[in-house]
């Protein structure tokens, strides 16, 4: 029941709508109000009716995010992502729902899928109509999304084109002071992932404690720390590496870097 209703959600809730407002005027003129007043207060109950539903799918949109941010369940979060995506006809909050899908299908190390999704999405960085009216914000977390992506694919002139996007959209974009930290941080994770894949260490360690200390995301504090560890083991620092993989271990529940800790461990 619960995923016929999230997968018809923009159907049921213009039916919904129409009843409730068609009942409404119908009760009213039977009570006696003039149906100019009729209408106006039938509107009214359908603006109140649009603004519970849409702080219900809200509400219902956070737990989805909260499995793979907080619970770090990626698989449980893609299942509930395919569901709102197949109920969700705006095109801009289905694009946020497929920056998310990225984000989680790289978690899952389900890369196949996610480069598909790139594939699908990388006109949004072309001077069209609509790609202007999405949000700069959206724009760089697809930029870090890919970056990550390449990088798990070994794609490493992508990763450095992507890098360079996201890194020039912050420098050029009109963002609050919390954004533009939030953003940075996000890049930091990205520009240490890509140095440690190149075996560089430099300015990692205070980038990832940095991310560490301002992520309220489990997720992304579990992947700096996975970060962190592998830079240690790169500066010969076992014992430190193993303190960073063991809250891997510990934290990640699902996540992919969980198994990739418990072999580094083991080695």
């Amino acid at each position: 029941m619960k995923n016929f209703i999230v997968r018809n959600y923009f159907w049921l809730n213009f039916i919904l709508l129409f009843i409730i407002a068609i009942s409404a005027f119908i009760l009213l003129l039977f009570a006696g109000i003039r149906p100019s007043n009729a209408t106006t207060i039938t509107i009214l109950v359908g603006f109140i009716y649009l603004w519970i539903t849409s702080t219900f799918r809200k509400m219902h949109m956070r737990k989805v995010t909260d499995l793979l941010f907080d619970k770090c369940d990626p698989k449980r979060f893609l299942t509930e992502t395919d569901l709102l995506l197949k109920g969700e006809k705006n095109r801009l909050t289905k694009l946020n729902f497929l920056n998310w899908k990225i984000a989680g299908l790289i978690a899952d190390y389900s890369f196949d899928e996610a480069e598909e999704i790139q594939k699908s999405t990388e006109t949004l960085f072309d001077e069209q109509a609509f790609s202007k009216r999405i949000p700069v914000s959206l724009k760089i977390t697809f930029a870090v999304n890919f970056v990550n992506l390449a990088l798990q694919t070994n794609e490493i002139s992508e990763a450095e084109k992507w890098l360079k996007t996201a890194s020039d959209l912050t420098k050029s974009a009109y963002l609050s002071k919390y954004e533009r930290v939030r953003l940075t941080k996000s890049m930091n994770l990205a520009e240490c992932a890509y140095k440690l894949k190149l075996n560089k260490t430099d300015g990692c360690e205070d980038m990832l404690k940095g991310v560490i200390d301002f992520e309220t995301r489990k997720s992304n504090k579990v992947y700096a720390h996975f970060l962190l560890g592998k830079l240690f083991l790169l500066q010969s620092r076992k014992e430190d590496a193993e303190k960073e993989f063991d809250f891997v271990i510990e934290n990640g529940n699902r996540m992919a870097v969980v198994g990739d800790a418990q072999d580094f461990i083991a080695t």
